[in-house]
């Protein structure tokens, strides 16, 4: 039994790998493994895991055929033997106190659940809270307010800055995760930490949250991250999938206020937004008839439809465009989607 278990999802990540794990094996906690998973790896990076394993007698390594970052995750979970768990990408860059200072924060306040601050190299900054400092959640708290902010801000014009729901800035009790049978999607590769974080936050008692960056994301070109910045295809059934498992979580909790549903719905806007956009991308690849059928297609969905049927937004730009996606003008949209992309 160790104090924590840190998981490594790996694919093709051969040119990072080494370093990451160089980090981990700095934080200050004696009683901790690694669990590196090679995801079906098709570059070299299996080989390194295995050298890697060989060296240090903490480390473990995992190879599992291709299933994407909540599969590997999974597979971690499964034969990690800490007290706690965190997890941790294969080119990222943690600071090399930073889980020794989460551990020693979620011991000290008996929590279930403790996060910290992210900077993202893409973006240039912090990711950030919709609060200033530290702060503890107790019993509905996590729900009403932690969860909440991750769900989503409360309207298309709220400004605020909502909580990012990924895995790689937490720790998590694995009695909680075993208890209840926790696990990530695997039917998505998109903000699956997001239904991981509501599967687990709806049985905390308590939540730490630290206004301290602790974990550098770094811009990788080939990441999956990345990769959504050119034409996806599966962009818009990975979105579906993701809302139908968190509207599925939602179900189960007592939420008589609607407030975590109204939340949700400002985020799936984001989403079905951003699959437009998306969807107008294959205008250089595949043409305008084939990213009209795309966009006519994403607009026609009864779940995009649901989204967008109760509209209450000032901001004048996104005014007209969600009403272009709620009025299902695929002409229009795919029109002003193209000439933008023709600018850049």
């Amino acid at each position: 039994m160790y104090d924590l278990s840190i998981i490594v999802p790996v694919y093709n990540a051969v040119d990072y790998i080494k370093k990451t794990v160089e980090i981990l094996l700095k934080q200050n906690i004696i009683s901790m493994e690694i669990i590196l998973v090679d995801d079906g790896s098709t570059d070299e990076s299996g080989k390194e895991c295995d050298r890697l394993s060989t060296i240090y007698e903490n480390i473990k390594c995992l190879h599992i055929a291709n299933g994407g970052p909540g599969y590997a995750r999974n597979k971690g979970i499964e034969i990690a033997q800490g007290e706690y768990i965190g997890f941790c990408d294969a080119d990222d860059r943690p600071k090399e106190d930073m889980y020794s200072i989460l551990l020693d924060t979620i011991k000290k306040n008996k929590a279930d659940l403790c996060l910290c601050d992210i900077y993202s190299e893409r973006d240039g900054k912090n990711f950030g809270f919709p609060w200033n400092g530290d702060k503890v959640f107790t019993k509905q708290e996590n729900i009403y307010v932690l969860l909440a902010s991750m769900l989503g801000n409360m309207d298309d014009d709220c400004i605020d800055t909502p909580v990012w729901g990924s895995s790689v800035r937490s720790l998590y009790s694995k009695k909680i995760i075993d208890k209840y049978g926790i696990k990530f999607p695997t039917n998505t590769r998109f903000a699956e930490d997001l239904v991981f974080n509501v599967r687990y936050i709806k049985y905390c008692t308590k939540s730490v949250v630290l206004d301290k960056v602790l974990y550098y994301y770094t811009f990788n070109e080939v990441s999956l991250m990345n990769s959504y910045k050119v034409y996806n295809p599966k962009m818009f059934e990975e979105r579906c999938n993701l809302i139908k498992d968190i509207e599925e979580e939602i179900v189960k909790i007592d939420d008589e206020t609607g407030i975590l549903k109204r939340r949700f719905l400002t985020s799936q806007r984001c989403y079905f937004h951003e699959c437009v956009g998306n969807a107008a991308r294959a205008i250089s690849e595949k043409g305008w008839k084939y990213a009209y059928q795309e966009i006519k297609m994403i607009v026609n969905s009864a779940k995009v439809q649901l989204a967008f049927s109760k509209l209450k937004i000032h901001n004048i730009k996104r005014k007209l465009l969600y009403n272009l996606i709620k009025q299902k003008n695929a002409i229009v949209l795919c029109g002003y989607y193209g000439i933008r992309l023709r600018a850049k």
